[in-house]
């Protein structure tokens, strides 16, 4: 996993990345992300920005993004001296049954 990263990051990004960064849990009427890790980490529905607390989990679903800080001097997403966006999007698969 660490030379994947190495190998599709940018230079200066992999630092603001944790091992154990996140984990996605299915929950009673959807899902929950959980932050694992001190580094910024934010929950983008519909555009809104919503920063994630590790220890603390926020409700989860399709079309909502998990946004990782890369280095921005204000501690945002997409601010000043950041090194790019890095997200993962959370869509259904081919075949995805009701919940």
């Amino acid at each position: 996993q660490i030379q994947f990263f190495n190998d599709v990051l940018r230079d200066g990004v992999i630092q603001y990345i944790s091992r154990d960064h996140f984990r996605v849990q299915c929950a009673h009427r959807g899902f929950l992300v959980e932050p694992l890790s001190g580094n910024p980490m934010w929950r983008s529905r519909n555009g809104d920005l919503t920063e994630a607390h590790k220890g603390r989990s926020l409700d989860f679903d399709f079309g909502d993004r998990i946004v990782l800080f890369t280095g921005a001097t204000d501690s945002t997403p997409n601010g000043i001296g950041n090194k790019g966006s890095l997200f993962w999007s959370f869509d259904p698969g081919e075949g995805f049954g009701s919940l």
